[in-house]
């Protein structure tokens, strides 16, 4: 895939998230300088491996048949609404991730670019700030395109899975 790094490899480096291009059958093409810190791979470790290999196992079987469905139905989304998603590092400690997908067709053939950040950070601060206020409900936001919310109406609260947040 000499194309993708010729035409997005210099680019990807001045993207802040970890970013990773992937073949229709699950294979990094691409991958920038980010995502190898991010995993705890050095550089040019990743292009050539599969997906999965970033990923805990438990989560891998799943992921090929979701793969192969976002192939068939490729959209700009975020990756996993609903459920919690965890990357794996090369020194096999897992992770809390948020994931971005987006297809790129290409002279290749279709691929997938994912951004993908580590939110442990986030993690910890909600976690802390439950045990501090354990009667004060964390807010629940519909993960959507359209995230985050508008950042002038975030006071803590719960939002019914079916209401959207006020637009910006």
């Amino acid at each position: 895939m000499a194309y993708a790094e010729a035409r997005f490899g210099g680019l990807l480096e001045f993207v802040p998230d970890a970013i990773v291009l992937a073949d229709g059958d699950g294979h990094i093409v691409l991958a920038n300088s980010q995502a190898g810190a991010l995993f705890g791979y050095a550089a040019g470790e990743l292009p050539g491996m599969k997906l999965e290999q970033l990923m805990p196992a438990r989560f891998r079987a799943s992921h090929v048949a979701q793969r192969s469905g976002y192939q068939h139905h490729p959209q700009l989304r975020p990756m996993g609404a609903g459920r919690e998603l965890y990357g794996l590092r090369k020194d096999g400690v897992e992770f809390p991730v948020e994931i971005s997908l987006n297809p790129v067709r290409t002279e290749d053939g279709l691929l997938v670019m994912s951004a993908i950040r580590d939110i442990s950070e986030r993690r910890r601060f909600e976690l802390a700030l439950q045990e501090k206020m354990p009667s004060w409900p964390m807010p629940t936001w519909p993960r959507t395109a359209s995230w985050p919310p508008c950042r002038t109406s975030c006071a803590p609260r719960s939002i019914p899975s079916s209401a959207s947040p006020a637009p910006c």
